[in-house]
């Protein structure tokens, strides 16, 4: 069962909060995928042809409270780019890094996902623990 939810709150580089929690049905390990909107637009008039919508990080659900739960993200992002952080990284000689989230658009980068109160959120069940 597929739950719809929004983005509530970025919480940290990690961890997201999202405005559905137990009372929703959701439990530890259900996955979420944020998604996000890209216009489309014709090249030559430059009017709107329409939207594509396209997941944007995933998570994993990590604390789930009644009216709310919080994801985590799993996702890997290569950290080849330019930034201080990535540069950090490759003299590490680390080429993929733990993909991030923020609140702020002006720390959008390769491997950080700008997010907003509001996006849309679906959320599904995850692996069952082995009993």
């Amino acid at each position: 069962m597929t739950v719809k939810a929004k983005v509530a709150r970025v919480l940290s580089d990690y961890e997201v909060a999202f405005n559905v929690g137990a009372n929703a049905g959701l439990s530890v390990g259900d996955v979420a995928t944020v998604y996000g909107y890209v216009d489309v637009n014709d090249p030559d008039t430059k009017e709107e042809l329409g939207r594509v919508r396209r997941p944007r990080v995933k998570l994993r659900v990590i604390e789930v409270e009644p009216g709310f739960s919080v994801g985590q993200t799993t996702e890997w992002a290569s950290s080849s780019g330019g930034d201080q952080s990535t540069v950090f990284h490759l003299a590490l000689g680390l080429d993929r890094v733990r993909q991030k989230v923020t609140g702020n658009p002006s720390e959008q980068n390769r491997v950080t996902v700008y997010l907003r109160a509001g996006d849309e959120v679906e959320i599904e069940p995850g692996p069952k623990a082995l009993e």
